[in-house]
């Protein structure tokens, strides 16, 4: 048990209670097998998991702002598309900001060129082929987040919201 004292004695800072938990049950067996180098290498890991999970959990939903044409599409077909009102391919811009009801403050926050009636909430992990925007920016100038992809996103239709103006 003194080894892995001194094992989180010398821990880098970003260590969660949670994490700490779990790495202090695991841990003790392991300091009963291989001794406390391992556990200072085990309590490394742990601290990496608990970063990247609560990062997920940050991130968990993707939301499209979009008019009323692209709305009804995404309701017929299941799916927000990937072309533009021309039917040209186009990245389809996505925040993963918790997302917003009225339709002034969207448009102000991600610099939307018309005002949106609608929004798309999905899972994150729905998503296929989320990256950086076209222009490389990760904020727009009001605040916002923003990704984009270049697929089709599936939807549900208790997904699709009407904004409020």
């Amino acid at each position: 048990m003194q080894g892995n004292l001194q094992a989180f004695d010398s821990m880098e800072s970003g260590f969660t209670p949670q994490s700490a938990k779990t790495a202090v049950a695991v841990g003790v067996v392991i300091a009963t097998v291989g001794g406390a180098g391992e556990v200072v290498g085990l309590v490394k890991a742990a601290v990496t998991v608990d970063k990247v999970l609560s990062d997920a959990r940050t991130t968990t939903t993707v939301t499209r702002y979009m008019g009323p044409g692209e709305a009804k599409i995404s309701a017929r077909t299941g799916e927000i598309p990937n072309v533009g009102k021309d039917g040209i391919q186009r990245p389809t811009h996505v925040t993963t900001d918790a997302p917003v009801s009225s339709a002034v403050k969207a448009q102000e926050k991600y610099e939307l060129p018309e005002t949106p009636t609608h929004r798309a909430t999905v899972p994150a992990n729905r998503v296929s082929g989320l990256g950086p925007t076209p222009d490389g920016r990760s904020v727009t100038s009001g605040g916002g987040n923003q990704n984009a992809t270049n697929r089709p996103i599936p939807i549900k239709p208790d997904e699709l919201k009407r904004l409020d103006h």
